[in-house]
């Protein structure tokens, strides 16, 4: 880990703690210290910052993560939550809950965390397990009518994944 490759990335984060706050004042600066080193790690891991590979390969890692997040992740996310909001406002909440089997090809620990997150921060599925020897991922699901369409989404998310992260 270089000193200087830290540095641009807590004064980075701090840039962008500061407009998300909307505040510079001392608590707040304090608190996204505390975040922006508690993150290190894991963004140390997911960009891969400790290859002594330059700028340039760093930069088309966090290319390749923005192109993941606005033609993957965003849209997802969109459309699930049109899906649950319009569940929810329907005089009868239409639900077919179940938990699903979805088998995952072998891939990173990155990559893992990824899809986990992915499928957890959209509405409607959560992960409920990850069986990593079998390579079983448990999905909970508030439609399981269709069980082939959501194992179809999960790998496609897997295949957004994997295009970033690698195999």
């Amino acid at each position: 880990m270089t000193v200087r490759r830290w540095g641009a990335y807590f004064v980075t984060m701090m840039a962008v703690w500061v407009v998300a706050a909307d505040s510079a004042r001392p608590a707040q600066l304090a608190m996204g210290t505390v975040g922006v080193t508690l993150t290190l790690p894991v963004v140390w891991r997911l960009l891969d910052l400790g290859r002594p590979l330059g700028a340039a390969w760093t930069l088309a890692r966090a290319e390749r993560f923005a192109t993941y997040f606005f033609r993957v992740f965003l849209p997802d996310a969109l459309r699930s939550t049109w899906d649950v909001a319009r569940r929810v406002v329907m005089p009868v909440i239409p639900m077919r809950p179940g938990i699903l089997a979805v088998e995952v090809p072998p891939m990173k620990e990155a990559a893992l965390l990824l899809l986990v997150d992915h499928i957890g921060l959209t509405p409607g599925q959560l992960v409920v397990d990850l069986d990593v020897p079998r390579g079983m991922l448990y999905v909970h699901t508030i439609d399981a009518g269709d069980p082939a369409a959501v194992r179809a989404h999960v790998r496609a998310v897997c295949r957004g994944v994997m295009e970033v992260v690698g195999p």
